[in-house]
C-alpha cells in the first residue's frame, strides 16, 4: 500500500482485541471508537474505529483503500497515528 506500512487485521483479531467492541470510547458522524488491546504486539492499548456503511459512490474498497493510504502517511504529534486496518466484506475498522 504505498510504501507505508499499515497492518491488515481481521475482523476476528479486531473482536478479539477490542472483547467484542465491549468498551465504546465515542462516537462520531462516521461510526464508534473503541478500546483494544493487541495481545500479539506486547498487549499495546489501541483505539479501534468501526465505520458504519457508508454511500458508496463507485468502487468502495478502492476508495477505502485509498483513504487507508492517506490516512497512514499522516504524522503529527498531535495526531494518533494509523496502525491498521480491516476490509473484510461489510466491516470497514480502523485501528489506531
Amino acid at each position: 500500500m504505498l510504501g507505508i506500512r499499515i497492518r491488515s487485521f481481521t475482523f476476528k483479531e479486531l473482536e478479539q482485541a477490542t472483547n467484542g467492541f465491549k468498551e465504546e470510547l465515542d462516537r462520531g458522524a462516521f461510526g464508534a471508537v473503541y478500546k483494544g488491546v493487541l495481545v500479539s504486539d506486547s498487549r499495546h492499548l489501541v483505539a479501534v474505529k468501526k465505520l458504519d456503511k457508508l454511500m458508496a459512490v463507485g468502487e468502495p474498497d478502492e476508495d477505502f483503500q485509498t483513504e487507508v493510504a492517506a490516512i497512514g502517511q499522516i504524522q503529527h504529534k498531535n495526531l494518533a497515528r494509523l496502525l491498521g486496518f480491516c476490509n473484510e466484506g461489510s466491516n470497514q475498522l480502523l485501528v489506531y
